[in-house]
This record gives structure tokens, C-alpha cells and sequence, in this order.
């Protein structure tokens, strides 16, 4: 109980650096998909639809729940873009009484015919398989 006290003191504490932070990734041209895309775990789960969208996605932010030990939620900014309307999606990760994860996220309002998780079952009965990392 301590230790999280803590840890949500700090993690006031350290707003403004992550605000900081934030800014000078908004400077550097395709930071987040070069980042999912490089990331071993992220992109072996990525299709190349995906990769598509993701050169839309300009800001990720990660906030803990008051009670730290329930969880936290992932909001994902995109600009404009010609597959969805939204212009945030989240998701949202709970933890329940024994730690156990559940999760919701916000339905996409994709655009007519731009709907990438149909795209992405008819590409990889087609391909094979998802984007291979390098």
C-alpha cells in the first residue's frame, strides 16, 4: 500500500516531463509507427494495413487510475485520417481483486470500405500471415 502511494505521488510528480516529453516526439516525423514497427512484440502483431494507419497516430498517453492498482487506460491521437473517424481510441485496461486484466476499448467508426480488421483476415488468407519483424 505504501509503495503505490508512493508511486502515485511520483507519477504527479512527473507530469509535466511526460507533457515535455511529448511535445519533442511531436516534432519527429513518424515517431510511433517507427516505434510499433521496430518494437519485437508490437509488430509481429501488425499488419501492413496497420502500418497504413499508424502513420496517422501522433500522440500516445497512458493514465493510471486513481486507485493505481485497478489499472490504467491507453489513449492513442490520430490525425485526419481516410480509415476512421475517430480521432482518439482508447483502451482501457481493469484489474480486478487478484490482479487478473480485463479490458475495453473504443469501438472504431471505421470509414465505407476502410474497415482494416476485415481487410486483414482477407489479406492473410491471401498472404499467409502478418508483417514479418526484421
Amino acid at each position: 500500500e505504501e509503495i503505490l502511494k508512493v508511486e502515485q505521488k511520483y507519477n504527479k510528480l512527473r507530469q509535466p516531463f511526460f507533457q515535455k516529453r511529448s511535445e519533442l516526439i511531436a516534432k519527429i516525423p513518424n515517431f510511433w509507427v517507427t516505434t510499433f514497427v521496430n518494437h519485437p512484440q508490437v509488430s509481429a502483431l501488425l499488419g501492413e494495413e496497420d502500418e497504413e494507419a499508424l502513420h496517422y497516430l501522433t500522440r500516445v498517453e497512458v493514465t493510471e487510475f486513481e486507485d493505481i492498482k485497478s489499472g490504467y487506460r491507453i489513449d492513442f491521437y490520430f490525425d485526419e485520417n481516410m480509415y476512421f473517424e475517430n480521432k482518439v481510441l482508447s483502451k482501457e485496461i481493469h484489474l480486478n481483486e487478484s490482479g487478473d486484466p480485463t479490458s475495453k476499448s473504443t469501438e472504431i467508426k471505421w470509414k465505407p470500405g476502410k474497415d482494416l480488421t476485415s481487410r486483414s483476415s482477407q489479406t492473410q488468407s491471401k498472404a499467409g500471415k502478418k508483417r514479418q519483424h526484421e
